[in-house]
């Protein structure tokens, strides 16, 4: 055998042996197919059928490779202890070094008759490249050198660890602990990349994971094929040319199966990590492995590079017998798992495995910075195939009849071109086409401007400053783009662009329900633009529904910040405008669901209108048509999952309005049909979030109502399986902003229950979590005022609760803490709710004073709290609530002026307290405040 054959044949066995007994015909199928003699000379030395010794001897090669030779005891400075495993070149020995420092590490030595000259360069690569890292992800050379017979080795750094995927199934970690594993493994590729390394055959065994001071540490090891991306190595580490396939199967890059596989760069590595996070997140591998390593090389092959693996949310759901096993390793169940993979989770990873390697990501770091928009709930660069994206691949699919049908219409269009050519005087087309190309050339400025904005200045405020300083450069630049783009004019695609650009700006800057700036003036300013030109596109376009639909939603808009500043009349006078404008285009398409339910959306809000005008009559009347649409279209439009929806939130907002109006019982049963209702569309749709989210939020709707009327048998029974749902909702996904506000606001009501019940301590061990949840949801947005008003309110409760254990100096610190912060509020929204806050604070301010004997101070809070009452343009009827609050106010006033014995010569700040308590109880109902 020449020395060429004795080399390939070496290299061939070398990866034979690698694979289980099973899996080897079929590599060697591929391996050899045009060398039958080469195939018997392999399959002689793996059968035994001659000796390793004796069939390799020639007269290049000084030993052979005999597998079973002991190990040696001592290699340079390093005491053998045993053999660790080994590979097609090298075995690898857990050893003891001395000196200078004693130590185990991991020695790996070239097996006896492995001294082919690639061989030799893999192992040299293997031994370069580690020891140009220095990372505490990669596991680090220490020394190198040579045996006595001059067989090389390389001391490193023993990991003394379970692979990545035996770690986190075995601690049963979270998707997102997983998550923040990966991303350290992310860090290590990208370190050696930076070296100009390309690991090429990363997997879970590849992924060692130890424990230090109780922190999960990742190191990636075996660097055994690794490319040097710079040419010089290249040259060197290329074994592919015999048509064996290098690196494993399961986690093998298209460009990486091809034949040849000459060109490899980072993104492969890029590939490798998509199938390590895909293993990671549903416990299984993207192709089976079965399938893989059954099949011959040609077959591999083609699978790595056409087969599409399905998303790993669809991959839960194939592996039925295991789905359970799977989910509990992840601390959830099997829904939860899909749930929480699906979307960004799908997105990323099958990014990360693109077949065409210019659609993955560009490294190792670009996969881990999108991870962590995901973890931090942003939006991340993966999504869903575009429909330019799915028509390619068509056209792949199908070349010969799309070929086709392509001549057939480059043929009609010649001719379509030619005669409209023909048609055409040749002035006017230069004419068009400059000013054409100079609009472009604007456009193209502007949107070139913008991105460049977006993708640098945005990033950077999101990364150093927060969500909140995001959203501020956000609106900056948009309003800046949106300004400059309002000045071209005669442009019916561009005036609709600018409505949804002026609404979304809006809602950023001031939307309720949703995270904002909390900033109704700045969106009203954007609202009243859309309106403008919605109004002109309405008016240009009547016969246009979209316009008009448009110009209604501007009016909605602009009608709820106007609600939020106070602004009533203007406020009435847009939901009446929008109002008319969807009850004509229900005339005009009585077909379309969508107009008649914005009719109802507009009922809900004149309800909040009334209600502030303090006329609950007709809030309820308004309330009450809204239901009626939203019942007909439910039963209209079973498959519409919002229409459903809609019959649930109104149900609520009939308990809270009937509540306030001092109908318990209606409102009781408003609240418990709306908490029926929520787990009746979660039937119907088990999947859909938005539906499981419902279910715990009715029901703790239901719960704060009947603590209202001093009901608390229910809502103990029931809130601490809402703070459970909650609970899990948020352990499956650690950043998401929404379960993290629906466990405090759980927590809460959980608190209020049990301070209802009597269980004091219980109740403020469930107040401190809340507020700890809250505190770090303001980190995150501190303008968001729903957060930090939900903070005031928890240091109200924390006050009363700890009066009533006698804890007098610390329930009164927090009951100053509500207040400051909502008179701080105060200044800028200066209205009914605020006021009415610090009424209630001030009133338990006073109540803890009267405890302490603290008399005179307790009038002063008292009576600020009967002046906060009586607002400027106060109605003369306020809801039940609001009178039962004034009673309580005017009950624990009487008690401190009784206490004291001189409060006929009390100061004029007590005397004008009480006669504003006597003017409002004068034009009240005198009959409920007794009640």
């Amino acid at each position: 055998m020449n020395p060429r054959d004795h080399d390939r044949m070496m290299e061939i066995l070398a990866d034979a042996v690698e694979l289980p007994t099973v899996q080897r015909a079929a590599f060697l199928d591929g391996a050899c197919a045009n060398d039958p003699s080469l195939r018997r000379e392999i399959d002689r030395l793996l059968s035994g059928e001659e000796s390793a010794a004796s069939a390799l001897a020639t007269s290049h090669a000084q030993e052979a490779v005999i597998r079973s030779l002991e190990p040696p005891s001592q290699i340079g400075l390093y005491r053998i202890i045993r053999e660790l495993g080994h590979g097609g070149m090298g075995a690898v020995y857990l050893a003891m070094q001395q000196l200078p420092v004693k130590r185990a590490v991991a020695i790996k030595l070239l097996l006896p008759g492995m001294d082919t000259r690639e061989v030799l360069a893999r192992f040299e690569s293997e031994r370069q490249a580690l020891a140009q890292m220095s990372h505490p992800n990669v596991a680090q050379v220490y020394d190198a050198g040579a045996t006595e017979l001059g067989r090389p080795y390389f001391v490193m750094e023993y990991v003394d660890g379970p692979s990545i995927t035996e770690f986190c199934d075995a601690n049963r970690l979270s998707t997102v602990a997983r998550l923040e594993l990966f991303l350290q493994v992310c860090q290590a590729v990208e370190h050696a990349h930076q070296k100009a390394i390309i690991h090429r055959d990363l997997k879970p065994s590849n992924v060692l994971v130890i424990q230090r001071e109780g922190q999960a540490i990742p190191k990636v090891i075996d660097f055994g094929i690794a490319k040097a991306t710079d040419m010089t190595r290249t040259s060197r580490t290329a074994f592919t040319e015999h048509g064996q396939l290098i690196g494993t199967p399961e986690y093998m890059s298209p460009e990486q199966a091809s034949a040849g596989a000459i060109d490899v760069d980072t993104r492969s590595d890029v590939y490798c990590l998509g199938v390590l996070l895909y293993e990671l997140l549903t416990g299984t591998l993207p192709f089976d492995r079965a399938t893989l390593r059954g099949s011959a090389n040609d077959e591999i092959r083609r699978i790595i590079r056409e087969v599409d693996p399905p998303k790993p949310s669809t991959r839960v759901s194939d592996i039925a017998d295991d789905a359970e096993k799977v989910a509990a390793a992840r601390q959830s169940d099997p829904n939860g798992l899909r749930r929480r993979i699906r979307g960004d989770l799908d997105w990323i990873t099958m990014r990360a495995m693109e077949k065409d390697r210019a659609r993955r990501y560009g490294s190792p770091a670009e996969l881990a910075d999108d991870l962590r928009r995901h973890l931090r709930d942003e939006a991340v660069l993966a999504g869903p195939p575009t429909k330019t994206y799915r028509v390619g691949k068509f056209v792949r699919r199908h070349r010969t009849a799309v070929a086709v049908a392509a001549l057939l219409v480059i043929t009609l269009l010649a001719g379509i071109a030619a005669t409209t050519w023909q048609a055409r005087r040749a002035r006017y087309a230069e004419k068009v086409a400059l000013e054409q190309k100079a609009l472009a050339e604007r456009r193209f400025n502007d949107v070139r401007a913008l991105a460049g904005t977006f993708i640098f200045e945005i990033d950077d405020a999101i990364v150093y400053a927060g969500p909140t300083k995001a959203r501020e450069k956000l609106v900056q630049t948009a309003q800046r783009y949106l300004n400059d783009l309002s000045r071209e004019s005669n442009d019916g695609s561009l005036d609709r662009d600018l409505v949804k650009g002026y609404l979304k700006v809006g809602n950023v800057l001031f939307f309720p329900g949703a995270p904002h700036l909390g900033d109704p003036k700045g969106a009203a300013e954007n609202y009243a633009k859309a309106l403008q030109v919605a109004r002109v596109r309405a008016t240009t376009n009547p016969a246009d529904a979209t316009a008009a639909g448009e110009l209604g939603v501007a009016h909605i808009y602009l009608g709820k910040s106007q609600l939020a500043m106070g602004q009533i009349d203007a406020s009435l006078q847009n939901f009446t405008d929008a109002k008319a404008i969807y009850d004509d285009l229900s005339r005009r398409e009585p077909a379309a669901w969508r107009w008649p339910r914005n009719v109802g959306l507009i009922l809900d809000n004149l309800s909040d209108v009334y209600r502030q005008q303090g006329d609950g009559t007709k809030a309820l009347a308004a309330l009450k048509q809204c239901e009626e649409i939203y019942e007909s279209l439910a039963a209209e439009h079973l498959d519409q999952p919002v229409v459903q929806r809609d019959v649930l939130v109104v149900h609520g907002a009939l308990a809270s309005l009937l509540l306030d109006m001092g109908l318990a019982g209606d409102a009781i049963s408003h609240a418990r049909r709306a908490s029926q209702r929520a787990i009746e569309t979660l039937a119907r749709q088990p999947e859909n979030p938005a539906f499981q989210r419902d279910v715990p939020l009715e029901r703790q709707r239901l719960c704060e109502v009947l603590l209202t009327i001093d009901h608390c048998g229910e809502p103990l029974q029931m809130m601490p399986d809402v703070v459970a749902h909650n609970r899990k909702t948020l352990d499956n996904d650690r950043s998401n902003y929404l379960a993290k506000r629906d466990l405090a606001n759980s927590l809460t009501g959980l608190g209020n229950a049990q301070r209802a019940g009597g269980q004091l301590r219980k109740a403020m061990v469930s107040y401190n979590e809340a507020m700890s949840l809250r505190e770090q949801l303001l980190k995150l947005d501190p303008k968001d005022w729903q957060t930090e008003k939900g903070i005031a309110v928890l240091h109200r409760a924390l006050a009363m609760s700890l009066r009533e254990t006698g804890e007098l100096p610390l329930a009164l610190n927090h009951a100053h803490q509500a207040v400051r912060i909502f008179r701080k509020r105060l200044e800028v929204d200066d209205t009914s709710p605020i006021r009415l806050a610090i009424s209630f604070s001030e009133r338990v301010i006073g109540e803890i004073l009267i405890d302490q004997g603290e008399i005179k101070p307790a009038i002063e809070h008292l009576s600020i709290a009967a002046q906060f009452y009586a607002r400027p343009g106060a109605s003369t009827r306020e809801p039940a609530p609001d009178r039962r609050e004034l009673a309580a106010v005017l009950v624990s006033l009487a008690t401190a002026l009784r206490a004291d014995a001189q409060h006929a010569e009390s100061d004029s700040v007590t005397k004008d307290g009480l006669k504003l308590a006597d003017a409002i109880l004068a034009v009240s109902d005198k009959d409920d405040l007794i009640r």
